[in-house]
């Protein structure tokens, strides 16, 4: 999710956006302060989950990303 987000908004941003104290990483997208780096976040994740689908894998490819703690 990092990579994912530095990718579009650059690694310096990502530190400073990461919280001190640990919160859900839903919550951090949420937070994120660049509309366009939310939304890509999003998407990319969202895809994620298509493209699993797609390929006629079950699950959800996403569950172990929503459990993830950020900042800390």
């Amino acid at each position: 999710m990092l990579a994912t987000a530095s990718y579009n908004a650059g690694y310096h941003r990502i530190k400073r956006w990461l919280p001190d104290d640990a919160i859900p990483a839903e919550l951090w997208v949420e937070l994120i302060p660049y509309r366009e780096t939310r939304d890509y976040v999003k998407n990319v994740f969202a895809y994620r989950q298509v493209y699993h689908t797609r390929m006629g894998r079950d699950g959800n490819v996403l569950a172990p990303l929503l459990e993830m703690k950020m900042g800390g």
